[in-house]
Parts: C-alpha cells; sequence; structure tokens
C-alpha cells in the first residue's frame, strides 16, 4: 500500500508555520529571560558606581562650603529617607559645620546585596576623616547598607543604614 506524500503547498505551510512559531518563541525567551537578566546587570553596575560616588557626596561636610555641601547632599537623596536625613543634617551636621567640623568620607571596598532594574542595595566600607581645622584630625572605619533607586533618570540614596 502506497502513502501518499503531502503536497508542496501544505509543506511550504508548515515550515512557515513553524518558522513563525520559533521566532515568536525567541522574542518570549529574551523578553521574560535576557532582557530582564541585562536591566539587573546594568543596574547592578550602575547602582554599585552610583552608591560609591553619593555615600561619598552624601557623607562629606566641610565648614567653607557648608551650604553648597548641605544643598548637595539634600539633592542626593530620595524617600522617606531623604525626609528623615534633612533631619539629621540641620539638627547634627549643621551645628558641627557652624563649630568648624568638617567630614570628609571615602569608600574604600564596595560590593552587590541584591539588584534590580530601579533598586540596587549595596555593602560599602568607609573611611571617615573628621576634623576641626587643621587639628585633631581623627579617623574611623566602618561600614554601611546603601541603597540606590532610579529615580527621574538618576540614582539616588534611599536608605543608609551604619553597622
Amino acid at each position: 500500500m502506497r502513502v501518499p506524500l503531502p503536497g508542496r503547498r501544505a509543506v511550504t505551510t508548515t515550515a512557515g508555520v513553524l518558522a513563525v512559531v520559533v521566532a515568536v518563541a525567541a522574542v518570549v525567551v529574551h523578553l521574560v529571560v535576557v532582557r530582564p537578566a541585562q536591566q539587573i546587570e546594568q543596574a547592578r553596575t550602575d547602582g554599585l558606581a552610583a552608591a560609591r560616588t553619593l555615600t561619598e557626596q552624601v557623607l562629606s561636610y566641610q565648614p567653607a562650603s557648608r551650604d553648597a555641601d548641605l544643598a548637595r547632599a539634600r539633592g542626593l537623596v530620595t524617600g522617606d529617607f531623604g525626609r528623615q536625613f534633612g533631619t539629621v543634617l540641620d539638627s547634627v551636621v549643621g551645628p558641627a559645620l557652624d563649630r568648624g567640623v568638617g567630614t570628609r568620607t571615602t569608600v574604600t571596598r564596595a560590593g552587590v546585596v541584591d539588584a534590580r532594574p530601579d533598586r540596587v542595595t549595596t555593602l560599602l566600607y568607609l573611611t571617615q576623616d573628621t576634623s576641626r581645622g587643621s587639628d585633631d584630625k581623627r579617623t574611623t572605619v566602618g561600614r554601611a547598607e546603601v541603597i540606590v533607586e532610579f529615580v527621574d533618570g538618576r540614582w539616588l540614596v534611599s536608605d543608609l543604614r551604619n553597622f
């Protein structure tokens, strides 16, 4: 008994449908798996760099540039943390600057704890030099968990906890 072979048109249609299915599957895999992974990897890189730079800027103040330093720090924080940090700037940092006490913070080591496309949690190791004029320089080391969020096209500190 002879089995009839499918016609050329049926083979072409089947191949075309199969090609469309494979193409759609590739697009879905890219959108669901590859693209989010790329976004997270980019956030890890950009968020970590931002956390390092922003932390140094948010925690460094000098009496000679008091107003500019405080304004800069206020502009680099966001959310509930930003409001709480503003209170600390007014009640602790401002008065210390008025007494001539300055602080310079340097991030010495940093790593990513968790990353999402718009939020990165980091662990930073810090060195802080505090002095009053050229006298009594005091250096302390510590670490902080710093969370940065991508808000309105830029990274901002949304939490900072020393421990």
